[in-house]
């Protein structure tokens, strides 16, 4: 078994963070065809891949797709919340 003590991606949730939003992530993969900070798939074939930093960046990716969805339910919560009181209104 191979212990990798340096990995974690906790950074994330600090209040600093830049949190990538969507549509930037979205033109980002649009031009280069990979998640910014992941390799492309090409150089992951010609260099190889460092695991432990490859399932540190994993684990970042995930983390940040977990604050973005928090971030999409607060607004879907409010959006329900705004449309039923249009309809009591109506």
């Amino acid at each position: 078994m191979i212990i990798d003590t340096q990995t974690g991606a906790d950074f994330v949730f600090d209040d600093s963070y830049n949190l990538p939003r969507l549509n930037e992530l979205e033109a980002f993969v649009k031009q280069y065809k990979h998640l910014p900070g992941i390799e492309p798939e090409s150089k992951m074939q010609s260099d190889g891949v460092n695991l432990g930093d490859m399932q540190t960046k994993l684990l970042q990716k995930v983390e940040e797709l977990t604050l973005l969805l928090i971030e999409q339910n607060k607004l879907i919560k409010a959006q329900e919340e705004r449309i039923k009181n249009l309809e009591v209104k109506n």
